[in-house]
C-alpha cells in the first residue's frame, strides 16, 4: 500500500517539475516572440480579442524564422531531450530504493515457513 501511493505522488512530483520548467519557458518564449514580431503589449493576448491565446502557440516561432528564434527552439527542444534523460535516472533511482525497501520489509516480517521443520529420511 505504503509503494502504491508512494508511486503515485512520484509521478505526481515529476510531472509537476516539468510543467513547471517546460511548459513555463515554452509560453514564456512564445509570448515574447509574438510581442516581438506584432509590437504589442505582452497582456495582449489576455486583454483583447484581436489577439488570442492560439496567435501565442508554437507557430510564432515557426512564423517568423531568425537566429534568435532558432536559439529559443533548439533550447527548448534540449530541455525536453534534459528531462527525458533526468526522468529515465529518477525511474532507475525509484525502482532501486523501491526494491531496498521491499528486502528490508521481507527480512523483518516472520512468515509460517520461519518456523517450519523440514524431515528428512523418515523411516518406512
Amino acid at each position: 500500500m505504503y509503494l502504491f501511493f508512494k508511486n503515485y505522488f512520484f509521478h505526481a512530483v515529476v510531472f509537476f517539475i516539468m510543467f513547471l520548467v517546460y511548459s513555463i519557458y515554452a509560453l514564456a518564449t512564445n509570448v515574447k516572440i509574438f510581442n516581438q514580431n506584432n509590437n504589442v503589449n505582452s497582456l495582449c493576448f489576455l486583454t483583447s480579442t484581436a489577439c488570442g491565446l492560439s496567435q501565442i502557440g508554437a507557430g510564432a516561432k515557426v512564423l517568423h524564422q531568425d537566429d534568435y528564434v532558432n536559439k529559443l527552439s533548439k533550447v527548448q527542444a534540449w530541455i525536453g531531450v534534459a528531462f527525458v534523460g533526468l526522468w529515465g535516472i529518477l525511474y532507475m533511482l525509484k525502482t532501486y530504493f523501491e526494491e531496498k525497501f521491499i528486502i528490508g520489509m521481507e527480512e523483518k516480517r516472520i512468515s509460517a515457513s520461519d518456523f517450519t521443520l523440514m524431515l528428512t529420511h523418515i523411516p518406512r
